[in-house]
């Protein structure tokens, strides 16, 4: 997993569709609106849809990673970085630790960024979420209240596959076309 260091410019970059050079081209439709976030110290931050990103990197479970970013009024940003297990395709709920160092499966961290100043990351407490019709709504608890909140709006789904070419890159199979990744193609789609 990546380092806590790169979690923020990793989630803005993810987010604006950019994923280390087998980024999408293009995201599955988000509805309208921000992701809006609420600290429990009372700041609200907006955002970009919430992105789920699947990669297939052969035979077994794909590995899956949640990442929400939102800036407040001042430029602080909160993030989140979630390694999930296969099974949260199935359930579309999650509840991850949060830690404070390099992610394993059904674990989370939570950083807040200010121009100038060194990031916050949550020392412990949990992520918990729900993804339904297109929306995910949830909260990170037991933080310090600048981190802890609650959040919702629009996410996204991206689903990576080999490249066939014998070489270990991943290419975004943005139609959901393949055997892999079909399975996927309305999980982010809005209903009303």
């Amino acid at each position: 997993m990546r380092s806590l260091v790169h979690i923020i410019v990793l989630a803005g970059a993810t987010l604006a569709g950019c994923t280390g050079g087998a980024g999408p081209t293009g995201d599955r439709t988000a509805p309208p609106g921000p992701l809006a976030v609420t600290s429990a110290a009372g700041v609200r931050f907006f955002g970009s849809a919430a992105r789920v990103d699947i990669r297939h990197t052969g035979a077994g479970a794909p590995s899956v990673e949640l990442l929400m970013s939102a800036a407040d009024e001042s430029g602080r940003t909160w993030a989140v970085q979630a390694a999930l297990a296969a099974e949260f395709l199935d359930s579309l709920a999650l509840r991850a630790q949060l830690v404070r160092r390099p992610l394993k499966v059904g674990e989370a961290t939570v950083q807040l960024t200010a121009p100038r100043a060194d990031a916050a990351t949550a020392e412990s407490g949990w992520l918990e979420a729900r993804l339904r019709g297109g929306l995910i709504d949830g909260a990170v608890s037991g933080a310090a209240p600048e981190l802890a909140a609650a959040f919702a709006g629009p996410f996204v789904v991206t689903c990576a596959v080999p490249a066939g070419d014998g070489s270990s890159m991943l290419v975004v199979d943005e139609r959901f076309t393949s055997p892999a990744c079909k399975p996927y193609a309305d999980l982010g789609r809005h209903t009303r």
